[in-house]
């Protein structure tokens, strides 16, 4: 959810998180451990930079320790862009599973951004997740509104909350629109899986092929066309697509799992 997120705007950081990013910029691309190591060693030299600290709380939550990054981001809160800070914290009590936390931040977020729907949208998943699909159908469109058409995310998390309530003809709806602002395989996947739902299987497969057009290497979008064939009974098409989409990712147990039952299934 971080990458949701506005850009900083260059008069909004501190002088000392100016040097802070340029210390951080070192170890950009390597290990979490590292980058850890190295922004504590930074928070010696700038002890009141908000900055290093949500880096800092990045990486611990890329190693799922949770505690420890919303100990870093709420620290950083106090000092300088609360908005941010919140946005990252409710992002980490999101993956906690602790949904009304996560609620309260996105709502505080949302006050501190009036003019920005990224709040509200963040909002909406945390309802997602947890299972109030109205509330989060009304938080993604309302941002919407806020962010207009281009902001694609708000529509495709809409969609898939669609899906949740099985709503396919509105799913639809949603991934289409999405799909003519933006031509992602993972949205042409999306799509397909609610025409499968409604077992409209063909209009499913050409989705699916229209994701494989896109890029080669979707391993979703195989297994996807393969759940696809199967459902229509035409194992041997489920077959070859499930061997491709392990080709891809060969350690992925989903796909592992498709293909034994498959097997099992046009043996029988």
């Amino acid at each position: 959810m971080a990458e949701e997120n506005e850009k900083l705007k260059d008069d909004e950081l501190t002088d000392i998180d100016r040097e802070a990013e340029l210390f951080c910029c070192e170890v950009t691309l390597r290990d979490d451990d590292t980058r850890i190591s190295h922004y504590t060693e930074g928070l010696k030299l700038y002890p009141n930079s908000g900055y290093i600290l949500r880096s800092r709380g990045i990486a611990y939550q890329s190693k799922k320790e949770y505690d420890l990054a919303i100990e870093d981001f709420t620290k950083a809160s106090t000092i300088n862009q609360k908005a941010w800070s919140l946005s990252l914290r409710g992002d980490a009590y999101l993956e906690k599973g602790e949904y009304d936390l996560a609620i309260a931040d996105f709502t505080e977020q949302a006050k501190l951004e009036p003019d920005s729907g990224n709040g509200i949208s963040n909002r909406g998943k945390a309802y997602l997740r947890k299972g109030e699909y109205d509330l989060a159908i009304l938080d993604f469109t309302q941002a919407m509104k806020l962010d207009g058409p281009s902001a694609v995310y708000h529509l495709y998390y809409r969609g898939d909350t669609y899906m949740e309530k099985e709503d396919w003809d509105s799913a639809i709806a949603d991934y289409t629109e999405t799909l003519r602002i933006v031509g992602s395989p993972k949205y042409f996947i999306r799509r397909s899986i609610a025409y499968s739902k409604k077992g409209e299987y063909d209009k499913a497969i050409e989705d699916c092929n229209k994701a494989i057009s896109c890029y080669n290497y979707v391993a979703d979008a195989f297994n996807t066309r393969g759940l696809t064939h199967e459902k229509k009974g035409e194992y041997d098409k489920a077959i070859v697509d499930f061997n491709v989409a392990l080709a891809i990712e060969p350690d992925n147990e989903e796909y592992q799992k498709n293909l034994e039952r498959i097997k099992g299934n046009s043996n029988a």
